[in-house]
């Protein structure tokens, strides 16, 4: 896609004091101006100098530093003076840092429905999967859903009266083998800039009035990873945590002769979680295996939306990451895990009027890249006490105390053909019906 200008980010030290600053600013496809500003640091006065791009454009994020002038316009004056001013360090570029899912805050990676791939939701009188016959009702229905949409998204712009996080819908299909009818419930992020939807952007949550769902057995790794993809979409919107307890995420790294098929299986894990309400619990030592393979990934890509320069003894790009607060939490959070453990599941914590169930997928399935290996997946579902006690206790993981659960959407939901959306505040599973 052609972008006519794009944003960067720069983080950087002072040499001198170690004060941690944050300047962004614009790219250009074309042609970009090279310059270099002069700040002053507001931790211990001293001034440095930082080499970016357009110079004239850039703006400082936080207060840590303040910005004096920019010095050099031309590459002669910038060699002329180089040599009287300190540069700033651990210097590290980024553009287009919401759209790498390993990163904290990347909003513009967004989940999508695997629907060619193993289907759980199936008809309850005949079991055939009703997946692609739910993505079709969405296709034909999309031109009334964005309607409602905008309707809501003119009120936001009015002034934030209508700010839903998500827009859920609410339709009916026929069982294309045997014609039975079942309501589905579909969601998406609400998006505040007025963009159209398409049927691939929404999430299947939930059939009804009683959901069947086509899970326990054994499959192959692919589609077990397809089976707990589309699990955590539904607890994305209908769960209050959502918890993922693997003791290793792929393969062991000796065996990685490409990392990118490594960080693909990771930028795949942090794109369907929610980081907000997720808990990933890996062993300890993946930590360092992510470490060591994301430093070998990133450094391959220096010079392509990643750089770094006069960056301190020892710190690769990871670290830098790390240095600076950038990395998503989840991955942060392997840090803290236990050390040697081998069970494996994937729960829900859903709050129902009646009070909390918790959904579990269990079995061998680690989180692991596509093979020829035959893995056992089981849904089982629990209270909460019974989930504590026979689930988090063991692993020594703090006990959950509630499944409280509030959460503003756009609702929409057709009758009589005619679709119809209103806000709406979710606080039990039974209220997305």
């Amino acid at each position: 896609m052609f972008r006519l200008k794009e944003g960067y980010e720069v983080f950087f030290s002072c040499p001198k004091c170690g004060n941690k600053g944050k300047i962004s600013g614009s790219i250009y496809p074309f042609y970009n101006d090279w310059g270099k500003v002069l700040l002053r640091c507001n931790k211990c006065n001293g001034e440095i100098t930082l080499f970016l791009l357009n110079p004239d454009e850039l703006y400082l994020k936080d207060d840590s530093f303040v910005k004096i002038n920019v010095l050099a316009p031309n590459v002669d004056d910038r060699r002329e003076e180089e040599h009287c001013l300190e540069l700033a360090t651990d210097i590290l570029f980024l553009l287009r840092r919401e759209e790498i899912p390993f990163l904290k805050g990347a909003w513009k990676v967004l989940p999508k429905y695997e629907k060619g791939s193993k289907e759980i939701y199936c008809c309850p009188i005949c079991k055939s999967g009703l997946e692609q016959t739910i993505y079709s009702d969405i296709e034909q229905n999309i031109d009334a859903i964005n309607r409602e949409y905008l309707r809501c998204y003119n009120l936001y712009v009015k002034g934030g009266y209508c700010n839903p996080r998500y827009i859920v819908v609410k339709s009916e299909i026929k069982c294309e083998k045997c014609g039975k009818k079942v309501d589905y419930i579909v969601y998406s992020e609400f998006n505040g800039r007025g963009e159209s939807y398409h049927s691939k952007d929404f999430l299947i949550a939930a059939i009804g009035p009683k959901e069947l769902f086509n899970v326990s057995g054994i499959y192959s790794r692919e589609e077990c990873k397809s089976i707990l993809s589309k699990f955590i979409l539904r607890w994305r919107l209908l769960s209050s945590k959502i918890i993922v307890v693997s003791p290793f995420l792929g393969v062991e790294k000796k065996y990685y002769k490409n990392e990118e098929k490594f960080v693909e299986l990771l930028d795949w894990l942090m794109t369907i979680t929610d980081e907000k309400k997720t808990e990933l619990i890996l062993r300890r030592s993946e930590y360092k295996k992510i470490q060591d393979l994301l430093n070998v990934y990133l450094e391959k890509r220096i010079g392509k939306g990643i750089d770094i320069c006069n960056q301190r003894v020892g710190k690769g790009i990871f670290e830098l990451l790390e240095f600076y607060g950038l990395l998503n939490p989840l991955i942060l959070n392997i840090r803290s895990t236990r050390p040697l453990f081998h069970a494996k599941f994937y729960a829900g914590v859903l709050q129902y009027r009646e009070g909390c169930k918790v959904e579990v997928l269990v079995g061998s399935y680690n989180i692991h890249d596509s093979s020829k290996s035959l893995e056992n997946l089981i849904l089982l579902e629990y209270t909460l006490s019974d989930f504590n006690e026979k689930y988090l206790k063991p692993l020594k993981v703090k006990k959950l105390e509630s499944c409280d659960f509030d959460v503003e959407v756009l609702k929409i939901i057709k009758s009589n053909g005619t679709m119809k959306g209103k806000r709406y505040r979710l606080r039990s599973v039974e209220d997305i019906w």
